[in-house]
């Protein structure tokens, strides 16, 4: 048992016979809420925004050269001979603004 539910047990050992009624009450409250959100479809994953050489270098603050020297690191792909770059890989390089 998840410890964050070990008062709850506490509870129902504890409560009044009156008492536990609400306590079921609660409970189900609970089962109810997170039986919805095991029902509803995730959202889906956006899809990634793919940049060319120039859009890098302005995020990176960086050179042509620096891009291209490091395409395979930044996961670059070829479109239509265009090399192009996801944003999500660049996340970890960019500074803090």
């Amino acid at each position: 048992m998840r410890p964050e539910l070990t008062a709850a047990l506490q509870l129902a050992l504890q409560l009044s016979r009156d008492e536990l009624p609400r306590l079921l009450g609660d409970l189900a409250e609970v089962h109810a809420v997170a039986l919805s959100r095991l029902l509803t479809p995730a959202p889906p994953e956006p899809a990634d925004t793919w940049l060319d050489v120039g859009e890098v270098c302005a995020r990176l603050h960086c050179s042509p050269s620096f891009v291209y020297r490091h395409a395979k690191e930044l996961r670059a792909r070829k479109f239509g001979g265009a090399l192009r770059f996801p944003a999500a890989a660049l996340e970890k390089r960019e500074k803090p603004k």
